[in-house]
This record gives structure tokens, C-alpha cells and sequence, in this order.
């Protein structure tokens, strides 16, 4: 390797300084993408326990329908100093299931989807009609849940004509138990987004400079 004078090493060190910015903004975007689909992996993997059978034809994730999708790379600021990307979900549950946290019902109570079709539907879309079922007195449920919305079906049967079958639990409160899958994304492809990072540089910076010396 030859050796490069003082005033190479200037020229080489104030025009990386020019350039250097666009690389790393442009790595951390990769980095960013990267972080998106590692995200959406561990959304399914960690949160989407009942969507795995094939009898279903809608997706969602444990009740909260489209959390995996709403992952989404952006920049988040930059300065001459310093720029930020990062992997960002719109929806204010995403950060409560990597952590943990008890959810209270601020006016209307919390629906809790007790089936698959629930999973797949909201309560207001549910394609069969919903009737209330309040908690009984000697339930089992606890204090926390009110009752249920279960739709009703004609059995034929003269001594049990109606069967109920509930679909969502209706709460004061519901446990969102961590699950650090956020954490888990991350660490998945830290030594990845690094790699990407540097061979951004290495090939928009380092190379081009080389070569005009």
C-alpha cells in the first residue's frame, strides 16, 4: 500500500466529509428496511398465535389486525451531524405488546376476540348479529369481565333451542403480557444493518476517493 501525504489525506478527508453524509443516510435507510421486514417477521412469529390455520381468510394478529403490515422504514431527522432512520408502526398498541402494559376502557369497555372469525373481524364487522350476554353472578370470568357478544344459532332442539357462542369478551381492563418482539427483531440483524451500513460507505465514499487521489 503507498503512502498518502498530508495534503492528500486533506483533500481525502474534507471531500469525505461532503459525501459521507448521503452514504450513511442511504445505509441507514437499507438498515431501515432491513429492520421493517425483520419486524414483520417477529410481529407473526410472536404475536400472530392464532394465524396459522388454513381455514381463514383474512389475516391478523392476535386481534390486532394489521400490526405486521404497518411496519414502515422512515427518516426521522437529520443535521450536519447526525441522521436518524428508523422502523416505524402507526399504531399506538405496538409498542405496548413489546413491553407490557394493562389497558383500561376509557368509555366504551374493550372487545377481546374469543375466536378465530373474531380475530378476522372487528365487532362492528362481524358478519353474523351480536347479542349482549352480561356475566352472570356465579361466573367464573371475574370482576373484570361484564360478559360477552356471542351470536345465536336455532338447534331444533325442543329443551335447548338456542345455542350461544360467544365471540368477544367484553372487559374493563385486558393484560398485554411483554413480549419483547421488537428486541428480538432488533438484535436479529444488528451485525446485518452494520455490514450494510459500511459497504454503503465503502463503495459511495471510501472507493470513488481512493480513486481521485
Amino acid at each position: 500500500m503507498s503512502e498518502i501525504t498530508a495534503k492528500q489525506l486533506e483533500k481525502l478527508l474534507k471531500n469525505a466529509s461532503e459525501e459521507m453524509m448521503d452514504a450513511v443516510q442511504e445505509g441507514l435507510l437499507m438498515g431501515a428496511e432491513l429492520a421493517v421486514g425483520a419486524l414483520d417477521e417477529s410481529t407473526k412469529r410472536n404475536l400472530n398465535k392464532h394465524g396459522k390455520s388454513k381455514k381463514r381468510s383474512r389475516s391478523s394478529v392476535s386481534g390486532s389486525s394489521g400490526l405486521a403490515g404497518s411496519w414502515k422504514a422512515v427518516f426521522i431527522g437529520s443535521s450536519t451531524s447526525i441522521a436518524e432512520v428508523g422502523a416505524y408502526s402507526h399504531l399506538p398498541y405496538a409498542g405496548i405488546h413489546e413491553g407490557g402494559d394493562t389497558i383500561r376502557a376509557k368509555t366504551k369497555l374493550l372487545t377481546i376476540p374469543l375466536t378465530d372469525a373474531a380475530r378476522d373481524y372487528g365487532a362492528r364487522e362481524f358478519p353474523q348479529k351480536l347479542d349482549f350476554v352480561p356475566r352472570g353472578p356465579r361466573s367464573k370470568a371475574g370482576d373484570n369481565i361484564v360478559g360477552v357478544l356471542a351470536f345465536s344459532e336455532e338447534t331444533g332442539d325442543p329443551k335447548d333451542p338456542i345455542k350461544l357462542t360467544p365471540q368477544y369478551a367484553l372487559a374493563k381492563s385486558v393484560e398485554i403480557p411483554a413480549t419483547h418482539y421488537i428486541s428480538e427483531a432488533a438484535s436479529g440483524i444488528e451485525d446485518e444493518v452494520a455490514e450494510v451500513l459500511r459497504d454503503t460507505i465503502v463503495r459511495d465514499v471510501i472507493k470513488p476517493l481512493a480513486r481521485g487521489l
